[in-house]
């Protein structure tokens, strides 16, 4: 039985590498707007040293249930890196190694941005009375709702 599970992750690696599309070719205008004025924030992340599975990362289990900390607890006593942002700008965000583990994107450059999100807000709003939950989902360890 093991040997056919083999064979069968060993096909379904030869097929995925098979029908692999061509890389993505960037527009030259998003490159010029976007990718060279972005300026990379290094951090001292190491990703060789993070758990994973052949299926992804695997996640640590969440032992201290759903606390909140502010940016300067997370700085001083977890060691993490602050990186201002004005929301306007791309920055990447890379390991120990320049690799890109995520990225600060940047709102669209519309002109009615802020619009999209008061009416946004204002219909979430208007219509949160009426939005149920069952009461095991209330209470997640992703957050209240």
């Amino acid at each position: 039985k093991l040997k056919s599970k083999q064979n069968r992750k060993a096909a379904r690696a030869k097929q995925r590498e098979e029908t692999r599309a061509d890389p993505y070719v960037v527009r030259t205008s998003t490159f010029l707007n976007h990718i060279t004025p972005a300026v990379p924030a290094r951090t001292r992340f190491d990703l060789e040293a993070i758990p994973v599975a052949s299926t992804g990362f695997v996640a640590l289990p969440d032992t201290d249930g759903g606390d909140t900390c502010g940016a300067d607890e997370l700085v001083q006593i977890h060691g993490c890196t602050y990186i201002p942002w004005d929301g306007l700008s791309n920055i990447p965000i890379t390991d120990s190694e320049g690799r890109i583990i995520a990225v600060l994107v940047a709102r669209p450059q519309q002109g009615d941005w802020d619009s999209v999100h008061r009416h946004a807000f204002n219909t979430l709003k208007s219509t949160r009375r009426r939005c149920r939950f069952p009461k095991n989902s209330k209470r997640h360890r992703r957050g209240n709702f």
